[in-house]
């Protein structure tokens, strides 16, 4: 079981206190680049702090002392995977855009390759999600990825009232019916 108490006492990322504003953001976004992408390409959206400079997703061990029971939020569909994973892929669609959004600023500002890798890096994780729904009979559905993890697949499935619905790519012939 996780212990909260002792990771709330966690000081994390100690060297911010010693950096600049610019050596804060290498600090920040070196963390993002190493930390906050799953291997299938997802973006992480929620992950645990479990030392001064590591963060990982969160594993069913971690919610069994969580007063919230977040898999009971789901529909059936995505229960067992919530329970696996819990939040770690909840918000990943408006996180990869949010580093998408981030590093095309950053790409624009200092004409810095390695931000377009990582722009290209956050769409690749949103196309991925999208081209799932495609696949799966729902295009321009973009379900939360659950399952990513612990399941070895996606599972986006997420009911409407979880998730606003269709979402049109320039150039996709798909169907983008709700």
């Amino acid at each position: 079981m996780t212990d909260y108490e002792n990771l709330s006492k966690i000081d994390f990322l100690p060297e911010m206190e010693r950096v600049d504003l610019a050596g804060k953001a290498k600090v920040i976004q070196s963390l993002l680049e190493e930390s906050f992408f799953h291997p299938s390409g997802l973006f992480y959206s929620i992950l645990l702090i479990d030392g001064p400079r590591h963060v990982r997703p969160m594993a069913r061990e971690d919610l069994a002392a969580s007063s919230v029971h977040v898999a009971e939020m789901f529909d059936q569909g995505t229960r067992e995977a919530a329970r696996n994973e819990g939040m770690t892929f909840e918000n990943s669609i408006t996180s990869a855009g949010n580093y998408l959004q981030s590093q095309t600023a950053r790409f624009v500002a200092a004409a810095d390759p390695a931000a377009y890798a990582q722009a290209v890096r956050a769409f690749a994780s949103l196309r991925m999600i999208y081209d799932h729904g495609k696949a799966n009979g729902r295009a321009g559905w973009l379900g939360k990825p659950y399952g990513a993890r612990t399941q070895g697949a996606l599972d986006l499935r997420s009911t409407p009232r979880r998730a606003a619905g269709a979402v049109p790519v320039p150039g996709d012939r798909g169907d983008h019916g709700a």
